[in-house]
């Protein structure tokens, strides 16, 4: 402490100071001068950090009503999500004026809630499919909420029933009639589901009449939407190609198509590409008179004077001649083969021997189910080579898929590992998407509360919301060409416009005005003429390259 001024007296010493002696009186501070002996009891500390506890789980804690038990959500009757799908379908009404937010952040999963709503599209024999849906409570998007898983070999054999019903329609119906295009008008706006759809029954599904005794073994489950759902086992007989001998495919598989494709050369049947390098040299023609195979030169001097030159092994040249081709030995009368004394086969032989040389995914007596999507149900026909006599329209088309995939195979790269992520496991833990096991329609598809929902901002009257600031000053060529919509908006519109062609498809065949075989038409119709049913080739001309 620093001396006093002239003339001020030095002040007393604070009490407790250390090295001083507290006044009389007032007793010593623990912790100051002399440590003090007394110490809080065990208990009281308890009892204050129990209190404490308490405290703070009282400030930070989830504060939750007494015997509140968070069971998850639970799935909610479809007459929840058609509701909010009527409701918000004029969005023009002020009461949904705090909605448009939410609707436009939706827009980003608009491609993807198209992709689950066509994956899902129920198959020929199908007429009604049980989906579940997870939508947003505001209405702002709809997801059908279902990866189609199948068993492969059987999903080939319910194909394979569809393609002969088919071609039996096609041989006995004299006036078949195609649906137009579009099914609905522009215009007219898109049809309530509950109002118009709900309570019509839709038409019979593409069925083959199946025998009791000769289709017993598929007799009660082949149509089922999971078939074999409850079965230990799925096990059948194998289906093999009509090219049982591998040489069928020499010169006819990827490293041979490869190779052509790199030698700028055809293979007779196969793709062909145009040259990687236009400027070749005359002198790398595939054949002149100077690499004829017939002008053979020797040139090697020959005893023979005939001119031919005497062929010598190579192992004979070194080692001289051994005697290997000599048939003097032979195995002593005691020898027996092994298991002579078994059968050489029995009734599951032939069977066995098939499902060694059946090919994927026959040569498998278990396995996985598979994405629908992910299975090839032609691609073994157009490997192979094309069966003779067909018309050239046949032959191009083998060709032409040919050619894809053989691009497709020199472009695919193997996919990096990632850790795979479930956004609508995500989104069933959000508190505003309820889950909902929703009734997509009848007959061979119909997503149709879903998809009626997807269609609207296809519709003219039901236009994308979308804030514009409305600028004073005239806008000049560069800023009006940079403030128009990118070729992603309009391609998601195009893309909108096909899904409301197949919905309104499917609505058509809901009402009874078309039948499965005529709905199965359309959608063919639909997927094969995008270019003339859209305008989706003005934003994405990769879609010429059909």
């Amino acid at each position: 402490m620093p001396p006093p001024p002239p003339g001020m007296r030095m002040p007393p010493p604070p009490p407790g100071m250390p090295g001083m002696a507290p006044p009389p009186g007032m007793p010593s501070q623990p912790g100051l001068g002399e440590p003090s002996s007394s110490r809080m009891p065990p208990e009281v500390l308890a009892q204050k950090s129990q209190k404490w506890i308490q405290m703070q789980k009282k400030r930070y804690g989830e504060k939750r009503k007494g015997g509140f038990v968070d069971m998850g959500k639970q799935d909610l009757p479809p007459e929840h999500v058609r509701k909010i799908i009527k409701d918000h379908g004029d969005m023009s009404n002020r009461k949904w004026r705090n909605d448009k937010r939410v609707h436009l952040g939706a827009l980003k999963y608009v491609p993807h809630a198209v992709m689950k709503l066509l994956e899902n599209i129920p198959y020929p024999w199908e007429q009604v499919r049980e989906v579940p849906v997870l939508y947003h409570i505001t209405g702002a998007i709809t997801f059908v909420n279902e990866i189609p898983r199948v068993i492969e070999p059987v999903y080939h054999a319910q194909w394979s029933s569809m393609w002969i019903a088919m071609r039996r329609e096609k041989r006995d119906r004299r006036h078949f009639k195609r649906m137009r295009f579009p099914p609905f008008d522009d215009e007219e706006p898109p049809l309530d589901y509950g109002d118009n759809v709900l309570d019509v029954e839709p038409l019979e599904a593409i069925q083959l009449d199946l025998d009791e005794q000769e289709d017993a073994a598929i007799f009660d489950w082949f149509y089922d939407p999971k078939p074999l759902l409850d079965t230990p086992h799925v096990n059948g007989r194998t289906q093999l190609s009509d090219h049982t001998d591998s040489n069928a495919s020499y010169l006819f598989d990827k490293k041979s198509f490869f190779t052509a494709k790199a030698l700028n050369m055809a293979i007779p049947g196969g793709p062909k590409f145009e040259p990687l390098y236009r400027d070749m040299d005359t002198l790398d023609e595939d054949w002149n008179e100077f690499n004829d195979i017939n002008k053979v030169i020797i040139r090697q001097d020959s005893a023979d004077p005939d001119g031919n030159a005497s062929l010598v092994s190579h192992e004979d040249a070194i080692f001289g001649p051994n005697g290997a081709d000599d048939d003097e030995f032979e195995l002593p009368a005691e020898v027996q083969p092994f298991l002579e004394d078994r059968p050489l086969e029995n009734h599951m032989t032939a069977d066995a021997i098939a499902l060694c040389w059946a090919p994927d995914p026959y040569n498998r007596r278990s396995g996985r189910m598979r994405r629908a999507q992910d299975i090839p149900l032609v691609k073994n026909w157009y490997l192979e080579h094309c069966p003779p006599g067909q018309p050239v329209k046949v032959r191009v088309s083998y060709q032409k898929l040919l050619k894809c995939y053989v691009l497709n195979e020199l472009h695919t790269r193997p996919e990096k590992a990632m850790t795979k992520k479930n956004s609508f496991r995500k989104a069933e833990g959000n508190q505003i998407l309820p889950d909902d096991a929703s009734r997509l329609g009848g007959g061979w598809s119909a997503g149709l509360p879903s998809g009626l929902q997807h269609v609207e901002p296809a519709h003219p009257s039901k236009g994308v919301f979308v804030v514009l600031s409305m600028s004073v000053k005239t806008l000049t060529t560069k800023e009006r060409k940079k403030s128009r919509f990118g070729n992603t908006f309009h391609l998601c519109r195009e893309i909108l416009r096909l899904t409301k062609l197949v919905v309104d498809a499917h609505v058509q065949f809901c009402l009874g005005n078309v039948d499965a075989f005529q709905l199965a038409d359309a959608l063919q119709y639909i997927f094969a003429h995008v270019g003339a049913l859209t305008g989706m080739y003005s934003y994405k001309y990769k879609l010429m390259r059909q």
